[in-house]
């Protein structure tokens, strides 16, 4: 879906001229079928995305309160229930009885515009695990706001390159979870609103409550556990599957043949009318080809996984994708995922289920440890010393881990990952980068009640990877496919959420809660197991197409100082060496994937025209 429009602050009308460029400027494609809409100051354009229907999701109550909702609410569907229409309806509904609190009320993956004009109010709100998004811009005069970069471009929303977050990104260390590449233009965060209104400065704040779940002070049994959880990953995954055929992305790890086990299981029982669509790419000879886990699967569900190769990465398509709608270019990995769905789409899949979220929330760490050493519970701090692989016999090697783990953390904050040497240090210290990575420490550290309520969230991760999930989610959207990921859902969050961090670690096994709560669904080698293929190939091919780190040579990054191209070349050329002599990478800045920012932002800076 699109959603776009603005709030005049100064009190003016709103312009449909402006509010049909802002549409016309979308790059999803969209159906005939849209909503206008003026109220005096405050216009809006909707129109659904290919994969939700025809219908534009919008409710309008008797005294002309307009609801939009971008998305769906994460319900399982009936037979002439409406669709998204009727979650506009819903969400309309959760307003009305509960104001902006009612927000927090709906799960799913939604972005939501909502404007009160008894209260000349404009609030629009974003999910607490959305992967759609929302951006807003204002000035004094108008608060601007719509799902695509390009919608506020074509509103007259000045295009000034935000140095700051530049720097952030080649760094692979952002600092804020609003801030885009467009100086003034925001991201609102997953689980905030932002608010507007006549004659004031619109504000945002966060609304969602699952950010406050804290771990139970004792553990539960882990098959206990597994009980709890197994009835809340079925119940997301009948929320997720169409009414038709879903597709689901799989590759043979524990997380996504979770989901694909859940949904066939689903099907098998009649719980779900539609039919489904296992998709993988396969990479025969390669190191990473993940074919057999594949064959483990098939045999044990009856299905047939669709088996694609492979495409090479286009380079003049994705600079094309860059220009049309100011997006960096996808990982070559996301890249693959593209060429996935492309044949999914051809056959009319409208939803694709993923296993996105299962490292989020189920791979477990000793992020506990040191909240068990903070509230005196040495001994089973000590018990649990002896656990993770691998066990530790000698009690010195237990109490080196103990401190290391546990004490280290409490005395002083882990330090900050150092920036790639071949990232300017004179730029960074001018675009304030220090000060910004200490300021993200400060308000990390204040935002959680523990470590382990801080680890599970991981804030500084999810600051790198929103923006990279939610671009995906607009390719996606551009071919007509809902992107959906069951391990997200809010109810399965939320109940992880609250178990002590013990239930999610184990000496023999990663993820043992997830192993345990489906283990009777998955072929055995699949639920033995551990690790994950290595795509690094995927980025030195992509690299390869444009002629290695050389394809830097003369880059306005380069000239600018931004950037040192001997520094690059010589950590690249190494990286290369290692990759091609079949050695996993010793540091952060040995990996291939650590040079895609200087591609992506170089691809970015050549066909956006921001000053």
């Amino acid at each position: 879906m699109t959603v776009c429009g603005l709030l005049r602050l100064d009190g003016e009308p709103a312009e449909r001229a402006v509010l049909e460029a802002m549409h016309a400027a979308s790059t999803v494609p969209l159906p005939a079928r849209r909503w206008v809409h003026l109220d005096g100051p405050f216009g809006v354009v909707a129109a659904a995305e290919p994969a939700l229907g025809a219908a534009p999701p919008v409710a309008v109550d008797q005294a002309g309160t307009v609801v939009v909702l971008d998305g769906w609410l994460g319900r399982a569907r009936t037979a002439g229930d409406g669709g998204p229409p009727r979650d506009a309806v819903l969400a309309a509904a959760s307003y009305r009885d509960h104001g902006e609190d009612g927000f927090d009320r709906l799960a799913g993956d939604w972005v939501s515009v909502v404007w009160d004009p008894s209260r000349g109010r404009l609030v629009c709100a974003r999910a607490a695990l959305a992967m759609r998004r929302l951006l807003t811009w204002h000035d004094g005069r108008r608060f601007v706001f719509g799902t695509e970069l390009t919608q506020l471009v074509a509103a007259g929303v000045p295009a000034r390159l935000n140095q700051a977050f530049l720097g952030e990104l080649l760094c692979r260390a952002l600092t804020t979870f609003h801030e885009t590449l467009v100086g003034g233009v925001e991201r609102l965060p997953a689980g905030q609103l932002a608010a507007a209104a006549v004659g004031r400065r619109p504000l945002r704040r966060r609304f969602d409550t699952l950010r406050s779940v804290v771990a139970a002070p004792t553990p539960v049994d882990r098959d206990q556990a597994a009980a709890g959880l197994r009835p809340r990953l079925e119940r997301a995954v009948a929320a997720a599957v169409d009414d038709d055929v879903t597709g689901v992305l799989v590759s043979g790890g524990v997380d996504s043949s979770s989901v694909t086990a859940l949904a066939q299981r689903l099907a098998a029982a009649g719980g779900s009318p539609g039919r489904l669509r296992p998709v993988a790419v396969t990479f025969p000879g390669e190191a990473h080809d993940e074919s057999g886990w594949l064959d483990a699967l098939d045999e044990h569900l009856g299905s047939r996984t669709l088996r694609l190769l492979p495409d090479a990465y286009d380079w003049e398509r994705w600079r094309a994708w860059t220009a049309l709608t100011w997006e960096p270019p996808p990982f070559p990995t996301a890249a693959l995922l593209c060429g996935a769905l492309r044949p999914l789409a051809e056959q009319g899949v409208r939803v694709v289920l993923t296993g996105e979220g299962g490292d989020d929330w189920f791979r477990g760490w000793r992020w506990h440890w040191p909240d068990l050493l903070r509230t005196g519970q040495v001994a089973a701090l000590w018990r649990e010393s002896g656990d993770g692989p691998p066990a530790p016999r000698h009690g010195l090697r237990r109490a080196t881990r103990v401190g290391r783990e546990a004490a280290v953390p409490l005395l002083r904050p882990a330090p900050a990952a150092r920036p790639p040497a071949w990232v300017e240090r004179r730029w960074l210290a001018r675009i304030g980068l220090r000060d910004r990575r200490r300021a993200a420490a400060a308000a990390d550290a204040s935002a959680f009640a523990s470590h382990d309520h801080r680890g599970r969230w991981q804030p500084a991760a999810a600051r790198v990877v929103a923006p990279v999930y939610e671009a995906a989610q607009q390719r996606h959207s551009s071919l007509g496919i809902d992107w959906r990921h069951p391990l997200h859902d809010r109810r399965v969050v939320e109940y992880v959420l609250a178990l002590h961090g013990s239930v999610l670690l184990a000496a023999t096994e990663s993820k043992p809660l997830l192993r345990r709560a489906v283990g009777d669904l998955l072929p055995a080698p699949i639920r033995r197991r551990e690790g994950k293929a290595r795509f690094d190939a995927a980025f030195h091919d992509a690299y390869a197409g444009l002629g290695g780190i050389e394809a830097l040579a003369g880059h306005a990054m380069v000239k600018e100082g931004w950037v040192d191209l001997a520094v690059a070349r010589r950590h690249y050329r190494h990286a290369v060496a290692r990759h091609r002599a079949g050695l996993t990478p010793s540091g952060p800045h040995e990996s291939l994937v650590s040079f895609w920012p200087l591609f992506a932002a170089a691809t970015w800076l050549d066909q956006v025209p921001a000053s």
